[in-house]
């Protein structure tokens, strides 16, 4: 009895994990083709391209960073953050502007600690594609997603052991504008 119950425990974790390959497997190809519909809009625009990079903390809080590509290089970063307000906006009213905190250019982009580090999308691609390639501990649950377009919108891995704010490792793009 005992080796039979070995045996079933043995077969639904066999199938568990070659399920969880073959879904790994599946992103790896998605992201694949993914990488291909990129690399032909980024052709069709020189470049030339702007991506948003958002981040709701359980506060409330939205960091919010604005990366601008131009021929293929990183030439401005700005970053905002955006708190809950304090007194409803009456009606009628519209809410108060929002303005960066910074704005780096050129040679400036990367000195601020703070906001999405100031990467092209060809590098979040080839970071997402290790990502899908590494590992999980069982603390860990990868989360993989494209946006309506077919782009790289999502491709990270969360410690399951933390509640609120866990920590994400990877990439995590929220809207792609093409010039």
């Amino acid at each position: 009895m005992l080796r039979k119950l070995a045996l079933s425990f043995l077969l639904v974790m066999t199938t568990a994990l070659s399920l969880l390959a073959d879904e790994a497997s599946d992103q790896r190809d998605l992201l694949a083709k993914s990488l291909k519909t990129w690399n032909s809009l980024k052709q069709n625009h020189q470049g030339n391209y702007s991506y948003l990079v958002s981040t709701t903390y359980f506060s409330g809080d939205i960091h919010k960073t604005k990366v601008t590509v131009e021929k293929g290089k990183v030439t401005q970063r700005e970053f905002v953050i955006i708190g809950i307000p304090k007194m409803p906006v009456p009606p009628k009213q519209q809410p108060k502007e929002v303005k960066p905190l910074w704005i780096e250019h050129g040679k400036e982009v990367g000195d601020h600690k703070r906001g999405a580090k100031p990467k092209t999308i060809d590098t979040l691609y080839a970071e997402a594609r290790k990502i899908l390639q590494q590992p999980l501990q069982p603390h860990e649950k990868r989360y993989f997603a494209l946006n309506p377009q077919g782009l790289l919108r999502d491709c990270f891995i969360i410690d399951t052991r933390v509640a609120d704010d866990a920590p994400t490792k990877g990439v995590r793009i929220t809207s792609i504008s093409l010039k």
